[in-house]
């Protein structure tokens, strides 16, 4: 079915297991348009908005705040390939008992977003804002994804650690979320996780692991293009961490960063192969770049090309 929703508002309901304001499913693909959803709960997944089983909903010109999810999904839930689009949405101070508080995303999904504000939302688990899994792919551009936090690892953004899931965000502010654990703004975990950001601010993100900024390990393809990495803080890689990687930096700046431990702008470790060009490295502490190979594995290649890394040689510690 396909009906349009328009000019409602969604409040203060409750379902036991999915979708406690709004719940769609098998094949349905209605337009929302102008809805208020907010304050609803669910005892499982989406407490604002669930979207599941083949459904591909379009989402346009509404606000989906303060509800909560027992498990996943305080504000989104989507499963089981559906790809549902959001325009002009903001998706703020939802919370989830485990993982992915604003949106949750499992399972052969492929939404697009568009003009969306993901702030305020908190997990007890990993993906204060986003968590992404199971051969998921959203692509989301003109995004905002601030001063969310995750009790576990990717406070703004967490792509899980199984294969087939890759994310694109481009013309985005990622900034001010926090992670107990690892990636303050965007933690991806293994299994080669293919991750793409671009003409993209990252900034004043914090982890109490590694990668204040951004945290990848096992990804076959990090690609990050045009992007400012700026006054993040971890105890391992402020600005970035990368490890058993194949990473392309290219058009990036990266200052003001701090770690507690090693690697104010980069950490690298474990076989990386990563190559930098036409990038600018400045006022990282406690070193600009730091490359360590702890697993005794076959090391790795670190390539520069065409780039200014303030102190030179000595700033990059190997």
């Amino acid at each position: 079915s396909s009906p349009t929703l328009r000019n409602l508002l969604v409040v203060d309901n409750h379902a036991s297991d999915w979708g406690g304001g709004i719940a769609i499913t098998n094949s349905s693909s209605p337009l929302m348009d102008n809805i208020t959803i907010n304050e609803n709960s669910s005892g499982q997944h989406g407490g604002g908005l669930a979207i599941w089983n083949n459904s591909n909903a379009q989402v346009k010109n509404t606000n989906i705040s303060n509800n909560m999810a027992g498990n996943n999904g305080g504000g989104v839930y989507i499963d089981n390939q559906s790809s549902p689009t959001f325009e002009n949405v903001q998706i703020t101070d939802n919370t989830s008992g485990s993982s992915g508080a604003g949106v949750y995303m499992y399972n052969h999904c492929n939404p697009i977003f568009e003009n969306v504000q993901i702030t305020g939302n908190t997990s007890s688990n990993d993906g204060g804002g986003v968590w992404i899994s199971w051969y998921t792919n959203p692509i989301m551009t003109n995004m905002v994804i601030s001063n969310n936090s995750s009790g576990g690892s990717g406070g703004g953004i967490y792509l899980s650690n199984n294969s087939g899931t890759a994310l694109s965000i481009s013309s985005s502010i990622i900034s001010n979320n926090s992670a107990n654990n690892n990636g303050g703004g965007i933690g991806a975990d293994g299994a080669g996780n293919p991750l793409s950001v671009s003409h993209s601010t990252i900034s004043g993100n914090t982890a109490s692991g590694s990668g204040g900024g951004l945290y990848a390990v096992g990804s076959n393809n990090v690609q990050i293009d045009h992007v400012e990495i700026t006054d993040n803080n971890a105890n391992k890689g402020g600005g970035l961490y990368l490890q058993s990687t194949i990473s392309s930096l290219d058009h990036l700046t990266m200052a003001n960063n701090t770690a507690s431990s090693e690697g104010g702008g980069l950490k690298m470790c474990c076989s990386n192969t990563i190559n930098v060009e036409s990038s600018i490295f400045y006022n990282n502490s406690p070193q600009e770049i730091q490359f360590s190979d702890s697993d005794g594995g076959q090391g790795g290649f670190f390539n520069v090309y065409y780039s200014n890394i303030s102190g030179g040689e000595a700033a990059v510690i190997m």
